[in-house]
């Protein structure tokens, strides 16, 4: 992955996204997600494709002047890991740089 493509990643969690963790029947699974309501973007989103999982979604209540949002995961333990430590070091935001270190 290139440095400009890092770029655009760590700008679009940081901005749109969230490193966070769900857990399942005492299962606790790490997760990354970019939401945005333009799917353009996230289709073109560079090499988040092979780790994640293009999904539509809406939050909240729907309502006919809202435009869906969507969502782009990367829901799997190695996805996870594999993109957090292609990212290391290029986080601004101290609370993403903390939760990446987690992850190692």
């Amino acid at each position: 992955m290139s440095d400009f493509e890092k770029g655009v990643l760590v700008g679009l969690i940081e901005g749109e996204g969230t490193i966070s963790f769900k857990t399942s029947k005492g299962n606790i699974t790490p997760y990354i997600a970019i939401y945005n309501t333009d799917l353009t973007l996230l289709r073109g989103a560079p090499s988040f494709q092979a780790l994640g999982v293009l999904q539509g979604r809406s939050h909240g209540r729907r309502l006919s002047h809202w435009k869906p949002i969507y969502a782009i995961m990367v829901t799997s333990l190695m996805g996870v890991y594999r993109l957090l430590i292609s990212l290391h070091g290029c986080w601004i935001s101290e609370r993403k740089r903390k939760l990446a270190f987690l992850m190692q």
